[in-house]
């Protein structure tokens, strides 16, 4: 199944670490000392590159380049569910919840839960109309910028999604999603009172309308 946004921002390196989470947990309480020891031996006391994991300073972007190596495979934190790698213990605890369904971020309107606050915030959006993201073109208005994204699309003609089977562009994923179909046969739309299934919701909302027309003959 496709990541989630957040699962998307995180980092998928194909080597394991050799300490376990506890152990690296450990090391986190040891970093304090190497960060300060970093602020004294810059250039001319110049830092220009920072470390996101640990804090560690650096003067050149070759230390720096060669520390981020170095911290993101011994620092990893391993699903022992699915195998995914992490930075931090905090991402790791995240990316769990999608194992044991946990969703500790509630909807006050209807209940509906979430793994982290960030879709609650959008989500939020569907009781409260909020439309925050606005088309500079036509000034339609969005709940998401990824539905902005895909808009602007429709004034630009940019068609980055690409079909590797026969070369078809689109304009947004979900389209390439369902073209897709045409080449795999994928039919997940299904008639609950026949046999027939559709590539789209459309269709076979349209199809039920026969059977309705059907029924009203009779």
């Amino acid at each position: 199944s496709c990541p989630t946004e957040e699962e998307a921002r995180d980092s998928e390196d194909d080597w394991k670490p050799d300490k376990s989470n506890e152990e690296l947990k450990e090391r986190d309480s040891k970093l304090q000392p190497r960060k300060q020891k970093a602020r004294r031996s810059g250039k001319n006391g110049v830092f220009a590159f920072s470390c996101k994991v640990c804090g560690a300073l650096h003067g050149s972007e070759v230390e720096f380049v060669k520390h981020k190596i170095h911290a993101d495979r011994e620092r990893s934190y391993l699903c022992d569910v699915c195998c995914k790698m992490f930075l931090t213990s905090k991402q790791l605890q995240i990316h769990m919840r999608t194992h044991t369904n946990e969703k500790p971020y509630h909807c006050g309107e209807c209940g509906k839960g979430f793994t982290t606050k960030g879709p609650l915030t959008i989500h939020m959006r569907v009781h409260t109309g909020e439309t925050p993201y606005h088309c500079p073109d036509c000034g339609w208005s969005f709940k998401r910028k990824t539905n902005l994204d895909d808009h602007v699309r429709v004034h630009s003609g940019q068609k980055p999604f690409l079909c590797g089977i026969c070369g078809k562009t689109c304009a947004r994923k979900t389209y390439l999603t369902v073209h897709m179909r045409t080449h795999n046969g994928e039919r997940p739309y299904k008639c609950t009172l026949c046999d027939k299934a559709f590539t789209q919701s459309h269709c076979l909302k349209t199809h039920m309308k026969s059977h309705l027309v059907a029924e009203t003959a009779t």
